[in-house]
């Protein structure tokens, strides 16, 4: 059994808080994982009102390298004296975001975070043990959305467009359980990682849950209703079952959800997911 706790997403049920991020607390047979961290630390408010003891947590994955994930990692180091957190190189990077009046915003980590004694650089696919995967690397280039054409990462000293090579993806793969797949914000494109995850797995994984990036939340724009309609049709071709939330956006779920119907659904702040 895989039990999944929502401890930080754009929405949120009553008695939390929402915030433009995503945290996620996972327990399989043999783990306690953070997935992402929020932009602070307020996941871990939330953990204790979720009954949760973050000091258990065994291992941290970090997504991505934009503060609206990892922007809480001290603040986890700090309540947790064990836990390795896993990163793809280049999470500590800079990295930026246009914003729609042309001005750039640094939306990067702390880079000194990126040295701490218990951080790790996963490679492009690494296998933890028995249950826990981890792959970046993703190549393929079906249905990117074009939210994310806004960001940006500094190379010699310029500017250029994100190809998210810091980006990694968490596959689980615990005996007795659906195999899971778990994505940050699927920069990379959901078909792209769902169909790495196939290759890896040789069937689709049972479980995917992550954001879709199908909106700007804090510019409060959403993507064309055709590009969501094109990616409800191809995700149907999947046996998945999915969860989304965070830069999704309510407006493309809801979209989405018309297409898919039951095939998939959305996670809030507050919400517990077991499989």
């Amino acid at each position: 059994m895989i039990t999944l706790h929502v401890l930080i997403e754009n929405t949120a049920r009553p008695g939390f808080t929402p915030q433009h991020g995503l945290s996620l607390h996972i327990t399989t047979p043999r783990h306690r994982l953070l997935f992402d961290v929020g932009q602070n630390g307020l996941f871990i408010s939330h953990a204790g009102k979720m009954g949760l003891s973050l000091s258990q947590v065994d291992a941290m994955i970090l997504s991505h390298g934009h503060f609206d994930h990892g922007g809480g990692i001290a603040d986890f180091f700090a309540v947790n004296q064990r836990a390795y957190l896993y990163a793809a190189p280049g999470a500590f990077a800079p990295h930026y975001a246009r914003r729609g009046d042309g001005t750039v915003e640094s939306i990067g980590l702390e880079p000194a975070l990126g040295r701490h004694r218990r951080v790790q650089f996963a490679g492009p696919r690494q296998k933890l043990d028995e249950e826990l995967t981890l792959f970046a690397g993703v190549t393929g280039r079906e249905l990117l959305s074009p939210a994310g054409n806004n960001m940006l990462i500094e190379r010699e000293g310029q500017l250029a467009p994100d190809p998210f090579e810091h980006e990694q993806s968490l596959l689980i793969t615990a005996a007795g359980s659906p195999a899971v797949l778990v994505a940050g914000c699927a920069h990379r494109g959901i078909v792209n990682i769902v169909t790495r995850a196939r290759d890896i797995l040789g069937r689709d994984p049972e479980i995917v849950v992550g954001g879709f990036h199908l909106s700007r939340p804090r510019e409060g724009s959403e993507v064309d209703p055709a590009v969501v309609d094109a990616l409800a049709d191809r995700l149907s071709q999947f046996s998945s079952r999915f969860y989304t939330c965070h830069c999704t956006g309510r407006g493309p779920y809801e979209r989405l959800r018309q297409r898919l119907g039951e095939q998939i659904g959305y996670l809030s702040t507050g919400e517990r997911l077991t499989v």
